[in-house]
């Protein structure tokens, strides 16, 4: 490739070095719900929610030595590597009793919540590939570079209400809380 007639005082004035670059990304992601719900006896009902999350990614951007004008100083060939994955999940029980008491109505319900995520990351970098046919492995290069990445959050819930209605008029509600 010619770039002589592109050339000026620093760098290429058109860089139609671009057409020899490639880059890359293929991505999978799922996501998925469970919902159930049974009612054991009259007034008594058990729920369940759950959920599983994962997306994966992978990805390249790739910068041979044939795309760049090597007359200007300094001009290698470069390559960036990624990948991440990430995973998640959570699970939401309750259990809600409901009965008629004189007049009024009496709501019990206990509900829990477990949550779990983590997430992988991984960079590399490297430069100077010995030939451009050995540029999609980082392994090949003189030059590398890379940086990982990684978090997990777990959440642990669960609460508790007592709710009795007399006649739609007057109400009575007790809850108790604990996250962590």
């Amino acid at each position: 490739m010619s770039f002589e007639p592109y050339r000026g005082e620093y760098s290429s004035l058109y860089d139609i070095g671009v057409l020899r670059r490639s880059s890359s990304s293929k991505s999978f992601y799922l996501q998925s719900t469970l919902m159930l719900q049974y009612e054991i006896i009259k007034g008594l009902q058990v729920n369940v929610n759950a959920g599983f999350n994962t997306d994966q990614n992978e990805n390249n951007n790739l910068t041979p030595s044939a795309s760049l004008d090597l007359f200007y100083p300094g001009q290698k060939s470069v390559a960036y590597f990624g990948s991440s994955n990430r995973r998640s999940f959570n699970i939401d029980p309750q259990i809600m009793y409901r009965t008629m008491i004189g007049r009024g109505r009496l709501t019990a319900q206990l509900i829990a919540s477990v949550q779990e995520s983590e997430s992988r990351g991984l960079t590399t970098y490297a430069e100077d590939f010995p030939n451009d046919n050995l540029i999609k492995s980082f392994n090949n290069a003189l030059v590398k570079q890379t940086g990982e990445g990684y978090a997990q959050h777990r959440y642990l819930s669960a609460a508790g209400i007592v709710k009795y209605s007399w006649d739609d008029k007057y109400v009575i509600s007790l809850n108790a809380r604990r996250d962590g």
